[in-house]
């Protein structure tokens, strides 16, 4: 097994921001074998100058993102607060975000920042052969806050936890079916 790991080419990602993916046995390109990290994956992201990532939620995973360069405001909703509110991460902060926080990333400033992303369980994205996302461990909505808000912290693109669950064990078999077609 490789010891030193290189961040593989980056692509833009449902929220709109980019990832690098660093760390993670689920990621049939990392070199590792698949499972070997089953409690956590690291990656790096891009938030383009200027720009925010769509709302997305982790409704499964914890993710700690640490701005590596440049400035980030996060805006959360999680269940302890009845509003969202924005958390400023200067470099080498991070905030912590648990599985059903609503997020958005907004880079306000005129230069990229970058990002890494430390997620537990290890992150799970299946992709098929024509690059579409069959399953994703973050759900990226089209719903602004105040729709949210008006949905009362309920959209119906979450589904149920048990079906989330159930769909990411399904990917993660594929995933690790396609290990040995490589």
């Amino acid at each position: 097994m490789k010891r030193t790991f290189r961040a593989s080419t980056g692509y833009r990602v449902p929220d709109d921001t980019f990832v690098y993916p660093l760390l993670n046995s689920n990621d049939i390109k990392s070199g590792l074998p698949v499972g070997l990290l089953d409690d956590f994956s690291m990656a790096i992201g891009e938030i383009e100058a200027g720009s925010s990532s769509r709302i997305h939620v982790h409704p499964i995973v914890t993710q700690v993102t640490m701005v590596l360069d440049g400035h980030l405001d996060v805006r959360l909703r999680d269940a302890d607060a009845a509003e969202p509110y924005t958390v400023e991460l200067a470099r080498h902060d991070a905030v912590l975000v648990r599985p059903g926080t609503f997020l958005q990333l907004i880079n306000p400033s005129r230069f990229p920042c970058r990002t890494l992303y430390v997620v537990g369980p290890s992150y799970v994205v299946d992709i098929d052969s024509n690059g579409t996302a069959r399953y994703d461990d973050a759900i990226a909505l089209d719903l602004g806050w105040d729709e949210l808000a008006a949905m009362e912290w309920q959209p119906a693109q979450l589904g149920r936890l048990d079906e989330l669950a159930r769909a990411r064990r399904e990917a993660l078999e594929r995933i690790r079916g396609r290990e040995h077609q490589v």
